[in-house]
Order: structure tokens, then sequence, then C-alpha cells
């Protein structure tokens, strides 16, 4: 767990200005599933599990159902 001071303006409150605020880090499992016949939708759900991963804690799954569809 982490402290950062804060400074805000004594007028605007009514208690002292100088506090902490504690940020804890929660791991999280994000899972992204999607149902991808010819791979358009695949692509969309890989950005969506990489701009998981970027955030601090997050952890992305990617579950991808493959139906080759025949031509009619």
């Amino acid at each position: 767990m982490t402290t950062a001071p804060c400074d805000l303006p004594r007028r605007a409150l009514p208690f002292p200005s100088r506090f902490f605020f504690f940020v804890e880090t929660i791991p999280m499992q994000i899972s992204i599933v999607c149902d991808s016949g010819y791979g358009h939708t695949a692509k969309p759900a890989q950005s969506v599990a990489q701009g998981v991963r970027s955030v601090a804690g997050a952890q992305a799954r990617l579950a991808e159902t493959v139906r080759r569809l025949q031509p009619a």
C-alpha cells in the first residue's frame, strides 16, 4: 500500500488540508470471450486484451471459440 500527500486549499475544506490518500492495487482478472468465424471479431478482442494488460494489476484472458464457416 502506498500513500500520496494531497494539498487542497484550506478555505475549501472544514478540516486540515494536509491528508493522505491510501492507494492499493487490487489484482483483477478479466476474461474476454469472442466467437470468431473469419477472424474479424478476434482482432478487436485482442486489442481489448492488450488495453486491459496496460492497467496495473489487471490480467486479461482471451478465450476464443473458433468455427470455420463453410462457403455457401
